[in-house]
C-alpha cells in the first residue's frame, strides 16, 4: 500500500535524523560492552543477567556485533530496523483488531511517535521490546481465531524472545495467557485445546530455565536507582509518550471516545476487552508492586503499553467523518509529534545527551600512569567499552577490585574513579576507611574523572 510505504519512509528518516550526533550514554555503552564479538556467548548472557536483564536482546546484538563489526552506531542501527518493522507490525494489529483505515492510522501514528523514535536511536532492547510486545499480540490474535498448530507455534516463539528480552515483556504475554483461558472457556475446551496450551507454557517455561535463578535474585533485589512512582505519573507518562502535553491532551481525550464508542458495539467487545486487559495489566502490576515492594517503574519500561494507546487513538481517529477535520488534525499531530525530533531530541526527557566519550577522550589525551576504576559494574563495563572504541585498550575496574587494591599490602598511592549520570559516589566512610582524598575533579557535563590518594603511605 502506498500509504504504508509512505509511513515507513517517514518512519525511517525521523528515525535516521541525527541518530549519530549524541554520544552513546552509559546503558548504550554497557550494551556494547556487554555484546562485544570479544565475549563467547555465556560471558555475554551471564553478564547481562547479572546485571537485570534477561539477556535475549545482548545475544541478537553480539551476533549483529560479531557480522558489522562493534562500530560506535552500529548498536544503534539495529534499533533502527525494529523501529522501522513496528510500522508495518502496528497496521497489521489495527487491521486485524478493526480494518484497513484503522491499521493505516495508527501505522503514522507508529511512525511519528516522539517516544518510539527516540528508542529506535539507543542501543537498548526498547525498541524490541515494543516491536516483539505487538508482534506477540497479533499471534495471538491468529491462536484464537484458528486454533490452529502453526499458530500456536509462531505466538510461542514471539512469547519466548519477549519474556527473554526484557522483565516487563513478561505483562503482555500474562495478559494473552489469561485471555486466551478466557476465550477458550466462552468458545469450549476440548483436548486438543487443553494439549496446545500446555505445550505452549512448557515451552515458555523450558525458554526459561537459563534465566531462572537470576529471576528470583532479581525479584528479591533492594535498593535500585528506580525512586517509588510520584501520584502524577502515569499523566506524566502521556506527556513523555507524546512529547508535548498539549497533544498528550487530544490523544487522552481520544482514548476516551475510542473507548466510549467501543463499549456501544457487542460485535467489538472482544477487542475493547483485550486492549483494557493489555493496558490494566501493564498499568496496574508494576504500580502495585513499586509501592508495595520495589520501585519498577520509569518511563520507557512502559513502552509495553504505548502500542495499545496508539491502537485505540487510531480507532477514535478513524470515526471522524469530515476530510477536513481529518485533514488538520493529522497536520496537527504530525507538527506536534516531529517538533522534538528535529529541536534535538536529546533535550526532552526522558532522553539526554552524554558527554561518556568526552571524559574518556580526556583520559586517552592524558595516558592514565594510576589504576582506573568505576564505582559500579555495569559503569565499569560501560567505559571500558568506550576505551576500546576509541583505540586505547584500558579496563576500568568495579569497586569490588578497588576495595581489594586498597586493602592490599601494596595499595595505589593514586588512582582514578570515572563516574556518570546514576553513578554512585565513594562515601565518606569509605573514604575515613581507606585513608583517601580527593584531590582533582575533572567534569564534563554528566560525567567526571576523579583523583584520589592515600592520606599517607603505609
Amino acid at each position: 500500500m502506498i500509504s504504508l510505504s509512505a509511513a515507513m519512509l517517514v518512519g525511517g528518516y525521523l528515525r535516521l535524523h541525527d541518530i549519530s550526533v549524541y554520544g552513546l550514554w552509559s546503558d548504550e555503552a554497557f550494551s556494547l560492552g556487554v555484546s562485544d564479538p570479544g565475549n563467547t556467548i555465556y560471558e555475554v548472557f551471564t553478564k547481562t543477567v547479572s546485571d537485570v536483564h534477561p539477556a535475549f536482546y545482548q545475544l541478537l546484538l553480539w551476533l549483529v556485533y560479531n557480522a558489522f563489526g562493534a562500530g560506535e552506531w552500529v548498536g544503534r542501527y539495529l534499533s533502527f530496523a525494529f523501529g522501522v518493522l513496528l510500522i508495518p507490525a502496528s497496521f497489521v494489529l489495527g487491521r486485524m483488531l478493526f480494518d484497513v483505515r484503522t491499521g493505516l492510522i495508527v501505522a503514522w501514528l507508529t511512525a511519528v511517535n516522539y517516544f518510539l523514535i527516540g528508542y529506535s536511536r539507543e542501543t537498548r532492547s526498547y525498541e524490541l521490546l515494543a516491536l516483539l510486545t505487538v508482534c506477540s499480540f497479533i499471534a495471538f490474535i491468529y491462536v484464537v481465531r484458528t486454533s490452529s498448530w502453526r499458530a500456536l507455534s509462531v505466538y510461542t516463539a514471539f512469547a519466548a524472545m519477549l519474556i527473554n528480552t526484557h522483565y516487563f515483556g513478561f505483562l503482555p504475554v500474562l495478559c494473552q495467557g489469561l485471555l486466551l483461558l478466557y476465550f477458550f472457556r466462552v468458545s469450549g475446551f476440548d483436548r486438543g485445546r487443553v494439549l496446545k496450551l500446555f505445550s505452549c507454557m512448557a515451552i515458555l517455561c523450558v525458554s526459561l530455565i537459563p534465566t531462572a535463578r537470576y529471576i528470583l535474585i532479581n525479584a528479591s533485589r533492594k535498593g535500585l536507582w528506580i525512586p517509588e512512582p510520584a501520584q502524577d505519573f502515569y499523566t506524566g507518562l502521556f506527556s513523555v509518550f507524546f512529547g508535548s502535553q498539549l497533544l498528550a491532551f487530544v490523544f487522552a481525550a481520544a482514548v476516551v471516545v475510542g473507548g466510549v464508542s467501543l463499549s456501544r458495539q457487542k460485535d467489538k467487545a472482544d477487542v475493547l476487552g483485550l486492549l483494557c486487559a493489555w493496558c490494566s495489566i501493564a498499568l496496574v502490576l508494576p504500580y502495585v508492586r513499586s509501592m508495595f515492594s520495589h520501585a519498577l517503574l520509569t518511563e520507557r519500561n512502559m513502552i509495553v503499553v504505548l502500542p495499545a494507546v496508539l491502537v485505540l487513538v487510531a480507532y477514535a481517529l478513524s470515526l471522524l467523518q469530515s476530510w477536513l477535520a481529518g485533514f488538520f488534525l493529522a497536520f496537527f499531530i504530525l507538527s506536534f509529534s516531529v517538533v522534538p525530533v528535529f529541536h534535538g531530541y536529546a533535550a526532552w526527557p526522558p532522553f539526554a545527551a552524554s558527554q561518556m566519550q568526552d571524559v574518556v577522550r580526556v583520559m586517552v589525551e592524558k595516558k592514565p600512569a594510576f589504576p582506573v576504576y568505576a564505582s559500579d559494574d555495569d559503569v565499569a563495563i560501560a567505559f571500558t567499552a568506550l576505551f576500546k572504541l576509541d583505540g586505547y585498550l584500558l579496563t576500568v575496574a568495579n569497586l569490588q577490585v578497588l576495595e581489594h587494591d586498597l586493602g592490599s599490602d601494596d595499595p595505589p598511592a593514586q588512582f582514578l574513579l570515572m563516574a556518570t549520570l546514576g553513578s554512585n559516589e565513594l562515601s565518606e566512610a569509605f573514604l575515613s576507611k581507606y585513608k583517601i582524598v580527593l584531590t582533582e575533579q575533572v567534569k564534563i557535563g554528566d560525567s567526571q574523572i576523579q583523583t584520589f590518594k592515600l592520606q599517607a603511605p603505609r
